[in-house]
Protein backbone atom coordinates (compact mmCIF):
# COMPACT_ATOMS: atom_id res chain seq x y z
CA UNK A 1 0.00 0.00 0.00
CA UNK A 2 1.45 3.33 -1.08
CA UNK A 3 0.69 6.88 -0.01
CA UNK A 4 -0.29 10.06 -1.81
CA UNK A 5 0.52 12.96 0.44
CA UNK A 6 -1.32 16.25 0.21
CA UNK A 7 0.75 19.44 -0.15
CA UNK A 8 0.90 22.35 2.23
CA UNK A 9 -1.86 24.84 1.47
CA UNK A 10 -0.69 28.38 0.77
CA UNK A 11 -2.32 31.38 2.39
CA UNK A 12 -4.65 29.44 4.69
CA UNK A 13 -5.31 31.05 8.06
CA UNK A 14 -8.03 31.29 10.66
CA UNK A 15 -9.33 34.36 8.83
CA UNK A 16 -9.70 32.35 5.62
CA UNK A 17 -9.17 28.61 5.96
CA UNK A 18 -9.28 28.08 2.17
CA UNK A 19 -11.21 24.84 2.57
CA UNK A 20 -12.68 25.24 -0.91
CA UNK A 21 -9.11 25.25 -2.32
CA UNK A 22 -7.64 22.58 -0.05
CA UNK A 23 -10.44 20.14 -0.80
CA UNK A 24 -9.24 19.97 -4.40
CA UNK A 25 -5.92 18.51 -3.22
CA UNK A 26 -7.82 15.73 -1.52
CA UNK A 27 -10.11 15.15 -4.51
CA UNK A 28 -7.14 14.88 -6.88
CA UNK A 29 -5.44 12.36 -4.61
CA UNK A 30 -8.71 10.43 -4.34
CA UNK A 31 -9.05 10.33 -8.15
CA UNK A 32 -5.50 8.96 -8.58
CA UNK A 33 -6.11 6.34 -5.92
CA UNK A 34 -9.43 5.41 -7.50
CA UNK A 35 -7.74 4.79 -10.87
CA UNK A 36 -5.45 2.35 -9.04
CA UNK A 37 -8.28 0.52 -7.25
CA UNK A 38 -7.65 2.50 -4.05
CA UNK A 39 -4.26 0.88 -3.51
CA UNK A 40 -3.02 4.28 -2.40
CA UNK A 41 -3.92 5.81 0.95
CA UNK A 42 -4.23 9.58 1.05
CA UNK A 43 -1.94 11.03 3.70
CA UNK A 44 -2.38 14.45 5.26
CA UNK A 45 -0.87 16.25 8.23
CA UNK A 46 -3.74 16.69 10.64
CA UNK A 47 -2.98 20.33 11.45
CA UNK A 48 -3.35 21.19 7.75
CA UNK A 49 -6.82 19.61 7.51
CA UNK A 50 -8.47 20.00 10.91
CA UNK A 51 -11.87 19.47 9.31
CA UNK A 52 -11.15 15.74 9.66
CA UNK A 53 -12.26 16.08 13.30
CA UNK A 54 -15.80 16.65 12.06
CA UNK A 55 -15.82 15.17 8.52
CA UNK A 56 -15.07 11.59 7.48
CA UNK A 57 -12.56 11.55 4.60
CA UNK A 58 -12.51 8.03 3.07
CA UNK A 59 -9.22 6.31 2.20
CA UNK A 60 -7.37 8.96 4.19
CA UNK A 61 -4.96 8.80 7.11
CA UNK A 62 -3.95 11.84 9.11
CA UNK A 63 -0.39 12.21 10.32
CA UNK A 64 -0.02 13.50 13.87
CA UNK A 65 3.09 15.59 14.12
CA UNK A 66 4.88 18.51 12.60
CA UNK A 67 7.47 17.05 10.23
CA UNK A 68 10.33 18.90 8.62
CA UNK A 69 8.70 19.43 5.25
CA UNK A 70 11.93 20.14 3.38
CA UNK A 71 13.36 16.76 4.36
CA UNK A 72 10.09 14.94 3.77
CA UNK A 73 9.59 16.41 0.31
CA UNK A 74 13.12 15.77 -0.93
CA UNK A 75 13.84 12.43 0.64
CA UNK A 76 10.76 10.33 1.09
CA UNK A 77 8.34 11.16 -1.72
CA UNK A 78 8.30 11.25 -5.50
CA UNK A 79 6.70 14.40 -6.86
CA UNK A 80 3.54 14.53 -8.94
CA UNK A 81 3.39 17.98 -10.50
CA UNK A 82 0.07 19.52 -11.44
CA UNK A 83 1.26 23.14 -11.38
CA UNK A 84 2.10 25.53 -14.20
CA UNK A 85 0.13 23.32 -16.58
CA UNK A 86 2.71 20.51 -16.34
CA UNK A 87 -0.08 17.99 -16.29
CA UNK A 88 -0.49 14.26 -16.39
CA UNK A 89 -2.67 13.31 -19.36
CA UNK A 90 -4.43 10.11 -20.45
CA UNK A 91 -1.64 9.61 -22.98
CA UNK A 92 1.21 9.56 -20.47
CA UNK A 93 -0.39 8.27 -17.30
CA UNK A 94 0.68 4.70 -18.05
CA UNK A 95 4.26 5.75 -18.76
CA UNK A 96 4.52 7.12 -15.23
CA UNK A 97 4.52 3.54 -13.96
CA UNK A 98 2.92 4.24 -10.64
CA UNK A 99 4.27 2.00 -7.92
CA UNK A 100 1.28 1.19 -5.74
CA UNK A 101 3.71 0.58 -2.88
CA UNK A 102 5.43 3.92 -3.48
CA UNK A 103 4.96 7.30 -1.86
CA UNK A 104 3.99 10.39 -3.85
CA UNK A 105 3.65 14.06 -2.93
CA UNK A 106 1.23 16.20 -4.90
CA UNK A 107 2.79 19.42 -6.16
CA UNK A 108 -0.18 21.56 -7.09
CA UNK A 109 -0.33 25.10 -5.78
CA UNK A 110 -3.46 26.20 -7.54
CA UNK A 111 -4.27 29.85 -8.12
CA UNK A 112 -7.56 28.63 -9.50
CA UNK A 113 -8.08 24.91 -8.88
CA UNK A 114 -11.10 24.70 -11.16
CA UNK A 115 -9.10 25.79 -14.20
CA UNK A 116 -5.89 23.87 -13.57
CA UNK A 117 -7.26 20.39 -12.90
CA UNK A 118 -6.57 18.16 -15.94
CA UNK A 119 -9.50 16.51 -17.68
CA UNK A 120 -8.61 12.91 -16.82
CA UNK A 121 -8.76 13.81 -13.14
CA UNK A 122 -12.02 15.69 -13.59
CA UNK A 123 -13.48 12.51 -15.05
CA UNK A 124 -12.66 10.64 -11.82
CA UNK A 125 -13.18 13.38 -9.24
CA UNK A 126 -15.57 12.44 -6.48
CA UNK A 127 -18.44 14.67 -5.53
CA UNK A 128 -17.98 16.26 -2.12
CA UNK A 129 -21.26 14.56 -1.23
CA UNK A 130 -19.24 11.47 -0.26
CA UNK A 131 -17.83 13.47 2.67
CA UNK A 132 -20.13 12.79 5.60
CA UNK A 133 -20.27 14.37 9.01
CA UNK A 134 -18.83 12.13 11.72
CA UNK A 135 -21.38 13.24 14.31
CA UNK A 136 -24.84 12.08 13.23
CA UNK A 137 -26.51 14.22 15.88
CA UNK A 138 -24.95 17.29 14.28
CA UNK A 139 -26.21 16.20 10.87
CA UNK A 140 -29.73 15.70 12.27
CA UNK A 141 -29.76 19.13 13.93
CA UNK A 142 -28.51 20.91 10.79
CA UNK A 143 -31.04 19.18 8.54
CA UNK A 144 -33.89 20.02 10.89
CA UNK A 145 -32.86 23.67 11.24
CA UNK A 146 -32.38 24.42 7.53
CA UNK A 147 -34.87 22.12 5.79
CA UNK A 148 -37.27 25.00 5.10
CA UNK A 149 -34.62 27.69 4.65
CA UNK A 150 -32.69 29.04 1.70
CA UNK A 151 -28.94 29.03 2.21
CA UNK A 152 -27.04 32.22 1.41
CA UNK A 153 -23.31 32.56 0.86
CA UNK A 154 -22.21 36.17 1.27
CA UNK A 155 -18.54 36.99 0.81
CA UNK A 156 -16.82 39.85 2.58
CA UNK A 157 -15.80 41.26 -0.80
CA UNK A 158 -19.48 41.56 -1.74
CA UNK A 159 -20.02 44.11 1.01
CA UNK A 160 -17.32 46.60 0.04
CA UNK A 161 -19.99 48.75 -1.62
CA UNK A 162 -21.90 48.94 1.65
CA UNK A 163 -22.53 52.33 3.20
CA UNK A 164 -24.98 53.76 5.72
CA UNK A 165 -27.81 54.08 3.20
CA UNK A 166 -29.39 50.83 4.32
CA UNK A 167 -30.11 47.42 2.89
CA UNK A 168 -32.75 48.50 0.36
CA UNK A 169 -30.42 50.96 -1.34
CA UNK A 170 -27.58 48.47 -1.12
CA UNK A 171 -29.65 45.91 -3.00
CA UNK A 172 -30.55 48.47 -5.64
CA UNK A 173 -26.93 49.52 -6.03
CA UNK A 174 -25.69 45.95 -6.21
CA UNK A 175 -28.19 44.75 -8.78
CA UNK A 176 -27.52 41.29 -10.15
CA UNK A 177 -23.89 41.47 -9.07
CA UNK A 178 -24.88 40.66 -5.51
CA UNK A 179 -27.30 37.78 -5.76
CA UNK A 180 -27.11 37.00 -2.06
CA UNK A 181 -28.78 40.33 -1.32
CA UNK A 182 -30.79 40.88 -4.46
CA UNK A 183 -32.77 37.64 -4.16
CA UNK A 184 -33.86 38.08 -0.56
CA UNK A 185 -37.54 38.54 0.08
CA UNK A 186 -39.57 39.08 3.22
CA UNK A 187 -41.65 36.13 4.33
CA UNK A 188 -38.95 33.60 3.47
CA UNK A 189 -36.44 32.02 5.85
CA UNK A 190 -32.68 31.93 5.36
CA UNK A 191 -29.42 30.51 6.63
CA UNK A 192 -26.49 32.91 6.28
CA UNK A 193 -22.89 31.79 5.82
CA UNK A 194 -20.36 34.59 5.44
CA UNK A 195 -16.77 35.63 6.13
CA UNK A 196 -17.64 39.29 6.72
CA UNK A 197 -15.46 41.04 9.26
CA UNK A 198 -16.49 44.10 11.23
CA UNK A 199 -13.70 46.67 11.20
CA UNK A 200 -15.13 48.23 14.34
CA UNK A 201 -13.31 45.46 16.18
CA UNK A 202 -9.60 46.22 15.57
CA UNK A 203 -7.22 43.88 17.35
CA UNK A 204 -3.67 44.38 18.55
CA UNK A 205 -2.76 40.70 18.74
CA UNK A 206 -4.27 37.25 18.42
CA UNK A 207 -4.95 36.93 22.12
CA UNK A 208 -7.32 39.89 22.36
CA UNK A 209 -11.05 39.44 22.96
CA UNK A 210 -11.77 41.43 19.81
CA UNK A 211 -9.67 39.05 17.77
CA UNK A 212 -11.65 36.11 19.13
CA UNK A 213 -14.91 37.84 18.28
CA UNK A 214 -13.70 38.33 14.71
CA UNK A 215 -13.13 34.60 14.36
CA UNK A 216 -16.38 33.62 16.09
CA UNK A 217 -18.62 36.61 15.25
CA UNK A 218 -22.16 37.46 16.22
CA UNK A 219 -23.56 38.73 12.92
CA UNK A 220 -26.73 40.03 14.53
CA UNK A 221 -24.53 42.80 15.95
CA UNK A 222 -22.34 43.56 12.91
CA UNK A 223 -23.20 46.83 11.21
CA UNK A 224 -22.91 45.16 7.79
CA UNK A 225 -25.37 42.41 8.63
CA UNK A 226 -27.49 43.45 11.61
CA UNK A 227 -30.10 45.08 9.37
CA UNK A 228 -30.47 41.80 7.49
CA UNK A 229 -31.36 40.02 10.71
CA UNK A 230 -33.82 42.77 11.61
CA UNK A 231 -35.59 42.62 8.26
CA UNK A 232 -35.49 38.91 7.39
CA UNK A 233 -35.85 35.58 9.17
CA UNK A 234 -32.18 34.58 9.23
CA UNK A 235 -30.19 32.12 11.32
CA UNK A 236 -26.50 31.21 11.20
CA UNK A 237 -23.97 28.85 12.74
CA UNK A 238 -24.71 30.10 16.26
CA UNK A 239 -28.22 28.65 16.07
CA UNK A 240 -26.75 25.22 15.33
CA UNK A 241 -24.19 25.49 18.12
CA UNK A 242 -26.85 26.60 20.59
CA UNK A 243 -28.93 23.56 19.67
CA UNK A 244 -25.92 21.39 20.51
CA UNK A 245 -25.58 23.03 23.92
CA UNK A 246 -22.52 25.11 22.98
CA UNK A 247 -22.70 28.53 24.62
CA UNK A 248 -20.26 30.68 22.71
CA UNK A 249 -20.38 33.67 25.03
CA UNK A 250 -19.50 31.47 27.99
CA UNK A 251 -16.70 29.88 26.01
CA UNK A 252 -15.33 33.25 24.86
CA UNK A 253 -15.39 34.56 28.41
CA UNK A 254 -13.59 31.48 29.70
CA UNK A 255 -10.94 31.69 26.99
CA UNK A 256 -10.31 35.40 27.57
CA UNK A 257 -10.07 34.89 31.33
CA UNK A 258 -7.64 32.00 31.02
CA UNK A 259 -5.63 33.59 28.18
CA UNK A 260 -5.28 30.15 26.57
CA UNK A 261 -7.52 30.39 23.57
CA UNK A 262 -5.44 28.84 20.83
CA UNK A 263 -6.79 25.29 20.71
CA UNK A 264 -10.39 26.01 21.69
CA UNK A 265 -10.80 29.01 19.40
CA UNK A 266 -9.17 27.18 16.49
CA UNK A 267 -11.57 24.25 16.94
CA UNK A 268 -14.60 26.54 17.14
CA UNK A 269 -13.44 28.43 14.03
CA UNK A 270 -13.11 25.19 12.05
CA UNK A 271 -16.37 23.90 13.50
CA UNK A 272 -18.08 27.12 12.39
CA UNK A 273 -16.90 26.51 8.81
CA UNK A 274 -18.09 22.91 8.86
CA UNK A 275 -21.53 23.96 10.13
CA UNK A 276 -21.75 26.65 7.43
CA UNK A 277 -20.89 24.27 4.61
CA UNK A 278 -23.33 21.53 5.61
CA UNK A 279 -26.08 24.03 6.43
CA UNK A 280 -25.81 25.40 2.88
CA UNK A 281 -25.73 21.85 1.53
CA UNK A 282 -28.87 20.72 3.37
CA UNK A 283 -30.89 23.91 2.89
CA UNK A 284 -33.82 23.63 0.49
CA UNK A 285 -32.32 26.14 -1.94
CA UNK A 286 -28.97 27.87 -2.28
CA UNK A 287 -28.09 31.46 -3.26
CA UNK A 288 -24.36 31.66 -4.14
CA UNK A 289 -21.88 34.46 -4.27
CA UNK A 290 -20.63 35.30 -7.73
CA UNK A 291 -17.27 33.87 -8.86
CA UNK A 292 -16.71 32.08 -5.57
CA UNK A 293 -14.85 28.78 -5.18
CA UNK A 294 -16.62 28.37 -1.83
CA UNK A 295 -20.02 28.56 -3.53
CA UNK A 296 -18.75 26.18 -6.20
CA UNK A 297 -17.79 23.72 -3.45
CA UNK A 298 -21.27 23.95 -1.94
CA UNK A 299 -22.77 23.19 -5.36
CA UNK A 300 -20.44 20.20 -5.61
CA UNK A 301 -21.74 18.88 -2.29
CA UNK A 302 -25.35 19.50 -3.28
CA UNK A 303 -25.18 17.80 -6.68
CA UNK A 304 -24.44 14.45 -5.05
Amino acid sequence: MGFIRLPRPEGASLDDTHYSHRIWYWKIAYAISKVHDFKFTILCDYHLFLEYLFIDFPYTNFYFGNPDWNKVEKKDYSHLSFSNHILITPENIESLEFNVNGNYLLDCNFENPLEDVPQWIKDELPSCSILKLREKNLETIIKEKVKDRTGIHLRMIDTYIYDKRGIDKLIKAAGSELEAFAKLSEGNSYYLATDINDNRFPHKNDSSENRIRELIPDYTKYFKTEELYDKYDIIDYREIMNSMGIRLEDMIGRVVENASQDYEITMMRIFRDVIDIYSLVYSKEFIPSKDSTYSDTVYDYRKG
